[in-house]
């Protein structure tokens, strides 16, 4: 027929383009762990689904690595077991405040969930982008997390771009990244890799200055891994 293919990457998709004399015949896309780009807006919703359950996976493995059970976390953290057992599964959306209340009983700081061998793969999409400007920045005291994740995403995303131009470059709403910088929304992990993703920060950078407040290390759970 005188067609011919090649695979291209968008993100976490990885597409097969079939072309003929005429032009492309048709797209086939499925989702893999080797993101390359921040993905276009007819892949995201792939490279959402493809985060998401690579944030189950490290959440799960951060769970068993510290020897504790569904019930267990979900007690210490205050959730209901089913919610995350689904979680877990990828059934049910992982928000920024349930990741806290989790890493909060697992005294695992955001830092090191993120840097978590699990998200390799994803925080490979990052590398590209230059470091984010961390100089002048810190973390307020006795701020809650919807406040700190807030400021950090004010304080990245104002030196970068901005409101509008994120909200496009991420497909969402600019609404809603005004919401979440005023401490006014609870967005998924997902979303806030997306917005990371759009402005070319590694989440482990990012995170590195929202710090989990003061517990009791020598609860439940044992020693800390801070």
């Amino acid at each position: 027929t005188g067609a011919t293919a090649r695979l291209i990457r968008c993100g976490l998709a990885q597409c097969l383009i079939v072309e003929k004399p005429k032009g492309v015949a048709w797209v086939a896309a499925h989702v893999d762990h080797v993101p390359m780009h921040k993905p276009e807006h007819s892949t995201a919703t792939s490279w959402r689904d493809a985060a998401g359950r690579l944030l189950a996976a490290a959440l799960v493995a951060a769970r068993e690595q510290r020897g504790c059970s569904q019930s267990a976390l979900a007690n210490i953290a205050g959730l209901d077991r089913s919610h995350l057992s689904d979680v877990e599964k990828g059934r049910a959306v992982l928000t920024f405040d349930l990741l806290m209340n989790v890493l909060e009983a697992l005294k695992l700081e955001p830092r090191n969930f993120f840097l978590r061998p699990e998200l390799s793969a994803l925080r490979s999409a990052y590398r590209r982008g230059p470091p984010p400007p961390t100089l002048g920045y810190q973390a307020r005291v006795h701020q809650s997390y919807a406040q700190m994740l807030g400021d950090r995403m004010q304080y990245d995303r104002g030196r970068r771009t901005t409101q509008a131009r994120l909200a496009r470059d991420a497909g969402i709403a600019r609404s809603h990244i005004s919401r979440i910088e005023n401490a006014a929304a609870r967005p998924s992990v997902v979303l806030i890799l997306a917005l990371l993703q759009a402005m070319e920060i590694d989440p482990a950078k990012f995170f590195d200055h929202i710090h989990l407040h003061p517990v009791d290390l020598t609860g439940p759970l044992g020693a800390s891994t801070l």
